[in-house]
């Protein structure tokens, strides 16, 4: 049997946690901060979780956990508008993120589960 590689060795909350971290590098790459290489890096990991996916369903989930920590630092200027009156209203600047980050991260993981079903020719069948 090869030898492993680290992303195949990664398994569980391990794998969810660097997901979901390569998607919070790879968006630095946006304003305010504007890390291009970041975002290359953080791309070229989710690649590689892709890659490394042994089923469609498992790159569906890598592309939801991934987009999660991609969403949750692009739309973190979310938070901002509930933060002109606390007191009263920031509360409720978590749900906004949350949700949204959820809800486009079903986007990324449609296109996962896509491209690992049809990279391995499973489409079809």
């Amino acid at each position: 049997m090869p030898p492993r590689s680290f992303l195949e060795s990664l398994a569980g909350w391990r794998r969810w946690a660097a997901l979901s971290a390569a998607g919070a590098v790879a968006a630095l790459g946006h304003a305010p901060l504007g890390w291009p290489l970041a975002t290359l890096a953080g791309f070229a990991l989710a690649a590689g979780f892709l890659v490394t996916s042994g089923s469609a369903r498992a790159a569906g989930m890598a592309g939801w956990l991934f987009g999660i920590g991609y969403f949750a630092v692009s739309l973190s200027w979310l938070v901002e508008p509930f933060l002109v009156f606390p007191r009263r209203d920031g509360w409720m600047a978590p749900f906004p993120v949350t949700a949204f980050a959820c809800g486009l991260s079903a986007l990324w993981a449609a296109a996962f589960a896509a491209a690992h079903a049809l990279g391995t020719g499973r489409a079809s069948r």
